[in-house]
């Protein structure tokens, strides 16, 4: 019982976890896997890099790094301190009892050469000498430089009602960033502030840029750069951005995939939603 107990407050929330994490310069996280997904979102920093699969994959400030399920993953700084947000949906899996850890043999697994490196061309065409994959092929990069332009391209479009410029990291294949986690980024312009809705699927934030309030449920949480904060399932929420001079952005993660997996997903609008938002 006190296993169990200890091991419900080792969350965020009740399917997800997230932390952050820092790597110092030379530092070297042996190489491992485990049958929960995992992703790096880089907050701070540059030099260090993650290999996935013996795939090299750079680290820089706003990029969001893939170790999907039973992928061997670790990772290596030979730069300055990189920070970086840590996602996973081991409480899912503890509550599921299917956990799975192992490291790898000899700490560090070998590096590919750069044209048996898959993730340069997710999404492209494959070579036909290769056999399609069991498993999904997942981006496992997606550069903030990429990010960040199509937040800009579409800041002068509609937008979402609820969550202002918003966009999904989808795998290539089709489908949510992976099977159990759906990862965001969204913008709220100068002075933008959504409607009301809500949903039974959680979502942590995590304010990248600018600085906000948030509604849960009639209670004010204000945010600034580097804050963290919970929506949980089946509250009522909206976004405002209080700058009227400058844009913020908030990276998400969510259980969402889970949930519509089990058709069990729902969500609602308020009514007067556009003139409490405002």
């Amino acid at each position: 019982y006190q296993g169990q107990k200890n091991r419900r407050q080792r969350t965020t929330t009740h399917t997800m976890l997230m932390t952050m994490q820092l790597l110092k310069p030379g530092e070297v996280a042996q190489d491992h896997r485990h049958n929960f997904a995992a992703f790096r979102f880089i907050l701070k920093g540059s030099g260090a890099y993650t290999i996935v699969e013996g795939e090299r994959i750079p680290m820089e400030e706003g990029d969001l790094i893939l170790t999907p399920s039973m992928t061997w993953h670790g990772h290596r700084n030979g730069g300055e301190p990189v920070i970086w947000l840590d996602g996973l949906d081991n409480p899912l899996l503890f509550l599921l009892q299917v956990i799975t850890w192992e490291a790898f043999a000899g700490g560090l697994q070998p590096m590919k050469n750069d044209a048996d490196c898959v993730a340069p061309r997710v999404g492209m065409a494959r070579p036909v000498w290769e056999k399609s994959p069991e498993r999904p092929n997942y981006n496992l990069r997606y550069q903030w430089k990429d990010t960040y332009e199509t937040l800009k391209r579409l800041s002068d479009g509609p937008g979402s009602p609820f969550d202002g410029v918003a966009l999904e990291y989808v795998n290539p294949a089709g489908g949510h960033t992976m099977p159990t986690l759906s990862c965001g980024i969204q913008m709220l312009r100068r002075g933008e502030a959504t409607h009301t809705h809500r949903h039974n699927s959680s979502t942590i934030y995590h304010a990248f840029r600018g600085s906000g309030t948030t509604m849960i449920n009639g209670e004010k949480f204000d945010w600034g750069e580097g804050d963290c904060f919970v929506v949980p399932l089946w509250s009522w929420h909206s976004h405002q951005n209080r700058s009227k001079d400058h844009e913020a952005i908030l990276f998400s993660t969510s259980d969402m995939p889970v949930m519509e997996a089990l058709k069990l997903y729902r969500e609602a609008e308020r009514a007067d939603s556009a003139s409490r938002a405002l």
